[in-house]
């Protein structure tokens, strides 16, 4: 594959799926993906999602105060690329 110096699509990358809980019993995992993957490498954000890499990689890690921290940032984040 080649891509752009400018954005790279991340949807490829098995750390970047939109991972959700189903079970009986467990109930989903909330996540801020819309399944449009683009990194933007000059930003360091996901022109979808407005995560991090690190960010992505680590969600099913993290703890749901931190998930819902990193979320609560996002339209900030969404909103700042939206005026570039």
């Amino acid at each position: 594959m080649r891509f752009s110096h400018a954005i790279m699509p991340i949807a490829w990358l098995p750390w970047s799926l939109s991972y959700e809980l189903s079970g009986i019993g467990q109930p989903k995992m909330e996540s801020p993906c819309v399944k449009i993957c683009i990194y933007e490498p000059d930003r360091g954000l996901c022109s979808g999602c407005g995560r991090t890499l690190d960010e992505i990689a680590r969600w099913t890690q993290m703890s749901e105060e931190e998930r819902r921290r990193i979320m609560a940032e996002l339209p900030a984040r969404l909103a700042q690329r939206a005026r570039q």
